[in-house]
């Protein structure tokens, strides 16, 4: 089978700032992966590349899949807080989507009322309303409560099991070893590859022998 998504040599700078350099790795399809690395490491930038936003300067980036089948759930400081509307008003089809999120119980609710961790959900279903068969997360969970990561991983994980290609962006590494069926660590290059159950050693490996690993603990099967 080909896999869903395959980067070749991919390299991309803004100006004169190298933020990528000959990126290679394949997606299969099914994969649940988390992109880790240090702030400005080109976890965006790649993200964006997938995405079609942004072009590589060299190499290739191809995702075997149309746009409309592809959802993207962005940073949570990224989103209008302001925004006036309702959860309803957001979504163009109010029962697929909210049904798989589960949030049809705010519907009627303004988006802005909403804590962190259900506006989230929110994304989610505007994401899911294209029936992806790939959903890519940028930090989505910065910024949300504890209990309320743990309830929208839960989620990630039914949607996954669902047979949704899933690519996460996130510095909870904690959450990892119970989530994902990937990792992928990058800093500009990509620093390492591998089982989530290698956390440990592939973030020596990214951040050197020295590298302490904090995080917080999540209540996971």
């Amino acid at each position: 089978m080909n896999p869903l998504i395959s980067v070749s040599g991919v390299s991309f700078s803004y100006g004169q700032v190298k933020v990528l350099e000959n990126i290679s790795f394949n997606v299969e399809q099914d994969d649940f992966i988390a992109v880790i690395g240090p702030n400005g490491s080109g976890k965006t930038t790649l993200m964006k590349i997938l995405l079609g936003f942004l072009r590589p300067q060299s190499g290739t980036a191809n995702v075997a899949l149309p746009t409309n089948r592809i959802g993207y759930v962005p940073q949570y400081h990224t989103i209008d807080t302001n925004f006036p509307g309702t959860v309803r008003e957001i979504l163009s089809d109010h029962t697929v989507g909210a049904r798989q999120a589960g949030i049809t119980n705010l519907l009627s609710k303004k988006f802005v009322s909403l804590s962190g961790g259900q506006q989230q959900r929110v994304l989610i279903a505007l994401a899911l309303e294209r029936n992806p068969r790939l959903l890519i997360l940028d930090e989505p969970t910065a910024g949300v409560d504890i209990q309320a990561q743990e309830a929208f991983y839960d989620l990630l994980r039914k949607l996954n099991k669902q047979g949704i290609t899933i690519l996460l962006v996130t510095h909870e590494i904690g959450v990892i070893p119970n989530l994902v069926k990937t990792v992928l660590c990058l800093n500009r290059t990509i620093c390492c590859m591998g089982a989530p159950k290698k956390v440990p050693e592939l973030l020596k490996e990214m951040y050197g022998p020295h590298f302490l690993h904090h995080h917080h603990k999540h209540h996971h099967d």
